[in-house]
């Protein structure tokens, strides 16, 4: 699998977080849980708390997104 890192981010001290997250997607595993796994691990590193957070409402943000568009067609 290779990853780009933070998909749509900036990759700073948490890029291995989002190389985690992208194998959760690369292997068709990604649940809610993958997206709190990555805010934990941002939250870890120097990204902080807040963009832990941020990170990992976005990206359920834009799963659930993504899913209800193809629910619909």
């Amino acid at each position: 699998m290779i990853s780009d890192g933070c998909t749509y981010w900036f990759d700073g001290t948490w890029r291995h977080c989002c190389e985690a997250h992208d194998l959760a997607y690369a292997t068709d595993t990604v649940t809610l849980q993958s997206h709190l796994e990555l805010g934990l691990c941002v939250a870890q590193t120097s990204g902080g708390a807040v963009m832990g957070a941020i990170m990992a409402l976005a990206t359920t943000v834009w799963w659930v997104f993504r899913h209800w568009r193809r629910e619909r067609r």
